[in-house]
């Protein structure tokens, strides 16, 4: 078989053509710093044609773009692997499934499965698809949701299944990152089953059957949605982490991470943005990509150094770098452009937070209750951080008590007119209520408040109020929280 690959890219110069093939290789530095990379993908593609026997090739004109070529010898598979056998036809036939993926060559894969075993599939590109086929067709066995998904992805799209009371309908949840969800989150949200993408044929055909009653869970899923035995251990702080990463999929991967163990990521997409962002007040830690557009980490790092230097003050920012090659090399790289520790791609949990917990001085938080138990109403405890709430006001007292007089004014109006909005069915200034009181509980680092409010705000955007009443109660009881536990640290501020 031939494989030829081409781009519409810059060209390469014919006295470079050969060194694109050597690792950590690029055209030129200006290459890497606006486009990015590292130069490892053509020498590990070029070594593993190598092990097929064929020669990866390069042609390439300046301005017009390359092509890359390779021929190797396959042996021809004997049978379809998409081919079931007849149990799988027998135990699947005629269950209705929606899938909902926005990835087309997911979904076309995913036909090719189900049709074998003669399900009725149907499909659709994201959640606002999902819901209007869900409300049309009541009658559907199975729906197998993306949870990352562009605008609401899955987790929201289940939590509103869920709040349809649609009771025959079984949900599977395909994920990208295991960490993501658990199965008490799952029995929350209704979810059935949790599956690691992607899923072959055996794996998907045994998660249908145990979604619908028909099979017990396997040993692999069911250890996935339990979680490792011993968890990564994590600051017992919220910290304020700025992230400066340009890769969607990492974005993704380290936000849902770092928020899902209680900390306040702010990203940003290179070393320049990074640059801009970076205030020793505002930030606990800095996690830093090394290769990026614009600037890449180690120049965006050097950057900070002497802005620190210039300042006058003894702080020192903790940054950790991120690493595709964690060679000896690149580490003493890494150190000398005043990194204080780094993490190999891809990201270990563990390894990830035990460098944020050698490098961040554990405060304990007398005043945190376990973000995870619900209040006596349903709704999740709010935690405050005193020392780091004042902190974010910059130390004004003054200020901050002022800021938290108008939350106490304030709120109670704003949820007046979210229930009366609600009523009307007035979506438009349901949703600008919802997004005011998300930017005021983010203000006093009220999180899964304003988590809670953010929801609201996504249903706004929908135009569909329906179910919104029980969000809406459950924002009013950590409101309630909030202003308590605010008022609590204004008496102690003020010597009350």
């Amino acid at each position: 078989m031939r494989f030829s690959v081409e781009d519409t890219g810059i060209g390469i110069p014919r006295d470079k053509q050969k060194d694109v093939f050597s690792a950590f290789k690029q055209v030129d530095a200006k290459t890497t710093s606006q486009y990015g990379g590292t130069g490892l993908g053509l020498a590990v593609s070029s070594q593993l044609v190598m092990l097929m026997g064929g020669e990866l090739t390069v042609s390439s004109e300046m301005g017009r773009g390359s092509r890359f070529e390779f021929v190797a010898t396959f042996k021809r598979m004997r049978e379809d692997p998409f081919k079931a056998e007849k149990t799988a036809t027998d135990d699947l036939k005629d269950i209705r499934v929606l899938v909902v993926d926005d990835n087309a060559t997911t979904r076309r894969l995913t036909k090719e499965m189900l049709d074998s075993w003669l399900l009725e599939a149907h499909f659709a590109s994201n959640a606002e698809q999902a819901r209007q086929i869900l409300s049309e067709d009541r009658n559907l066995d199975l729906v197998l949701i993306d949870s990352d998904m562009p605008g609401s992805d899955g987790f929201s799209l289940a939590r509103w299944i869920r709040d349809q009371q649609l009771k025959d309908l079984r949900v599977v949840m395909m994920l990208t990152f295991p960490q993501l969800k658990r199965k008490a989150e799952f029995e929350e949200l209704g979810v059935k089953v949790g599956v690691i993408k992607p899923l072959n044929p055996p794996e998907l055909h045994n998660v249908l059957l145990v979604a619908l009653d028909k099979k017990k869970m396997d040993k692999d899923i069911a250890r996935m949605q339990k979680g490792p035995a011993a968890k990564s251990k994590a600051p017992r702080r919220s910290l304020k982490i700025l992230v400066a990463e340009d890769t969607p999929f990492n974005q993704t991967f380290i936000l849902r991470l770092l928020e899902k163990n209680g900390h306040q990521p702010i990203l940003v997409e290179n070393g320049q943005q990074a640059l801009e962002s970076f205030n020793p007040d505002t930030f606990d830690v800095v996690l830093m990509d090394v290769q990026m557009p614009e600037m890449d980490g180690f120049e965006a790092t050097r950057e900070i150094r002497k802005l620190e230097d210039g300042s006058g003050s003894h702080g020192h920012m903790p940054i950790i770098a991120m690493t595709a090659y964690a060679t000896e090399g690149d580490r003493e790289r890494c150190l000398e452009a005043g990194m204080d520790d780094y993490v190999s791609k891809p990201i270990s949990a563990s390894k990830l937070f035990q460098a944020i917990d050698a490098l961040v001085p554990v405060e304990p938080d007398t005043q945190a209750s376990p973000s995870d138990s619900p209040a006596a109403d349903g709704h999740k405890s709010v935690s405050l951080n005193a020392e780091g709430l004042i902190r974010s006001f910059e130390n004004d007292q003054q200020l901050f008590q002022e800021l938290v007089e108008i939350f106490l004014n304030d709120s109670p109006q704003m949820l007046s007119a979210l229930r009366d909005s609600l009523n009307s069915n007035d979506a438009d200034t349901f949703k600008r209520t919802a997004h005011s009181l998300k930017g005021m509980l983010r203000n006093f680092q009220a999180e899964s408040a304003a988590e809670t409010a953010f929801e609201l705000e996504q249903i706004g955007d929908r135009g569909k109020l329906d179910g919104a009443d029980r969000i809406v109660d459950s924002l009013a009881g950590q409101l309630e929280e909030v202003s308590r536990k605010l008022q609590d640290l204004v008496s102690k501020i003020s010597g009350n």
